[in-house]
């Protein structure tokens, strides 16, 4: 099994919706600046951490997890529990979006295209050091030895 690994610090950026303007008798659509520094500093970062390694084709799975920011106010108590057992980060930004960034910037860089990407995982939570975690995995299983092996899990009472 082949696992590459990568943390980004900082706070994760969802991808952002594309805005428009009118170019003469056309609309043209454009991807906000936000969203494209995300993007470009993420693939940097991969390819900081792994310079000789091709783009991977075939099946992948993508694990993320978004470590976002505690509030500022939060209590002693609250930062104790998030650093003791974690919690659920339930507000904006959506799951997808952050997920849609990532495989988005990666795309030509890490795996030849996101298509290659079969199986996804993503979660977020607070943490109390914002940024993402990464893990590209390739699938060397087939599809049933894949459920197969969540199932197992699921009994051995390591996933929920």
């Amino acid at each position: 099994m082949t696992v590459y690994s990568l943390w980004i610090p900082g706070q994760p950026v969802p991808k952002g919706r594309p805005k428009f303007r009118a170019a003469g008798a056309f609309v043209q659509a454009y991807t906000p600046a936000a969203t494209r520094k995300a993007e470009t500093a993420l693939a940097r970062a991969w390819q900081a951490q792994y310079p000789a390694l091709p783009p991977l084709s075939g099946p992948l799975e993508l694990s993320v997890i978004a470590w976002m920011p505690v509030q500022k106010g939060a209590s002693k108590k609250r930062l104790a529990l998030i650093g003791a057992q974690g919690q659920w980060h339930t507000v904006k930004p959506d799951a997808d979006n952050l997920l849609k960034l990532v495989q988005d910037a990666l795309n030509g860089v890490a795996y030849t295209d996101d298509n290659c990407v079969c199986a996804v995982k993503c979660m977020k939570c607070y943490g109390l050091s914002p940024g993402l975690t990464l893990c590209l995995r390739v699938l060397d299983e087939t599809p049933n030895q894949y459920l197969d092996g969540l199932v197992q899990q699921k009994k051995e009472g390591t996933i929920p």
